[in-house]
């Protein structure tokens, strides 16, 4: 009988503390380098205007100039390729 495939439980977010007026800067490794990062807040997709995104092979970074009270809450990170899915990092972020 073959294996089960890996199946990985539901990933705790990580804990975040940002002063308010300073960069939040969020980090997503990426299961492969042909992988691209979707980064959601709330549940909705982060666009351009919002963050400013660093993708490179393999890492993801989400960065939020002079973040404020209206940027506390759950950023998850997805990698996407070839029409899959993956959720891989979830951070709960407080701005004080």
């Amino acid at each position: 009988i073959p294996p089960l495939p890996f199946s990985p439980g539901p990933i705790t977010p990580k804990n975040v503390l940002v002063v308010a007026g300073t960069d939040l800067m969020l980090m997503c490794h990426l299961s492969s380098n042909l992988a691209e990062a979707l980064w959601t807040f709330e549940g909705q997709a982060l666009g351009a205007k919002h963050t400013l995104l660093v993708q490179e092979p393999w890492l993801s970074v989400l960065v939020v100039p002079a973040a404020g009270a209206q940027n506390s809450g759950t950023y998850r990170c997805f990698s996407e390729e070839q029409g899959v899915r993956s959720a891989l990092d979830a951070y709960e972020v407080q701005v004080l």
